[in-house]
């Protein structure tokens, strides 16, 4: 999310960050793999539980390259118009997937066994443009729309940040961080970006420690790692490992770049691996792991997860291919007419 649309690898790349990317969304996938089946308590399914981590993986790649973005536009009209463009197309073609889905096991099966569709006119446009759950209570056709919201929020805030000088700007944010310590974690409605925003500013403040301004981004970088324990009780430690980690690579690579190398390849293909393996590897291909065989014979697990995962990385650079590069190239057209 957030990531640079282009297949070919230059030395302004951060190969870094297209593999993290591709690892936390793989993690995403077996997480969800493996969430829908009967528990069964081996050391492969508890390591799959943890996969939730790249979320907030996620998050801090896409405050980062969020900075990165806006140093590429001139104005904040140009920096949002490219920011939906990347967004919007993507999801709108996996929301195409889940109903073709959906109507292809309805006349298999005779009915629907994958997503809950929309049943009002309004909850079909809080559908289509992506003001459901947690925004509202209209429910998602997909486990992972909740996180796009939130990275909408991100946008916007940054947008608005835009028209501020660059030092106003900081200071916004960092009001903003501390208001974030302070609010009660809302789990729906108009605040409910709250508990990710801390993690999207933790890679937007490294950017400002790194390359901007020291004294703003270390003081924006201390908050955001506050605000990240503070927003997840319980799990404190996790959160603060992933975005402290992040942090650190990403750093890492600023001294001594990471070549390209095939893994770090398939990062362009994370947002449609993100998007669409739900659709394609659960509401679809769920029925593969429906047998208790594959649940409970840990090397069946993994063959079977590691064969799923492949099919949904071929799907996924078809819509890289013929969805998203087309969007982040119309988007830029848009965005300088």
């Amino acid at each position: 999310m957030g990531k640079p649309g282009t297949m070919k690898f230059d030395t302004g790349r951060n190969h870094t960050i297209d593999l993290m990317r591709f690892v936390a969304a793989s993690c995403v996938a077996l997480f969800h793999f493996n969430k829908f089946i009967p528990y069964v308590d081996n050391f492969y399914r508890n390591l799959c539980n943890y996969g939730f981590w790249g979320v907030p993986v996620f998050f801090v790649i896409s405050g980062y390259c969020i900075h990165i973005a806006q140093e590429h536009v001139k104005t904040p009209k140009e920096f949002i118009i490219k920011r939906l463009f990347r967004i919007y197309p993507p999801y709108w073609f996996s929301l195409i997937v889940i109903l073709a889905i959906v109507v292809f096991l309805k006349i298999i099966t005779g009915y629907n066994s994958a997503a809950v569709l929309p049943k009002t006119f309004r909850a079909v446009l809080a559908t289509i443009f992506l003001y459901t759950n947690p925004v509202t209570n209209y429910k998602t056709m997909n486990w992972v729309y909740w996180t796009l919201c939130y990275e909408l929020a991100f946008y916007l805030i940054i947008f608005l940040a835009l028209f501020l000088k660059e030092q106003l700007r900081y200071i916004l944010l960092v009001i903003l961080s501390i208001a974030t310590l302070i609010i009660p974690i809302q789990n729906v409605g108009l605040l409910f970006f709250l508990p990710g925003l801390p993690q999207f500013l933790l890679g937007y403040a490294l950017y400002v420690l790194i390359h901007k301004n020291k004294v703003y981004g270390a003081i924006l970088w201390l908050l955001s790692m506050v605000g990240t324990a503070i927003k997840h009780p319980g799990y404190e430690m996790l959160y603060l490992a992933c975005g402290f980690t992040v942090c650190i690579l990403i750093y890492v690579d600023f001294k001594k770049p990471l070549p390209p190398n095939i893994f770090s390849k398939l990062g362009d293909y994370s947002y449609s691996l993100y998007l669409l393996h739900v659709p394609v590897a659960i509401y679809l291909l769920g029925f593969i792991k429906s047998r208790l065989i594959m649940q409970t014979n840990v090397l069946l697990n993994i063959i079977t997860d590691l064969m799923l995962l492949l099919v949904v990385i071929i799907v996924s650079k078809y819509a890289f291919l013929k969805i998203e590069l087309p969007a982040i190239k119309l988007g830029k057209k848009m965005a300088k007419d």
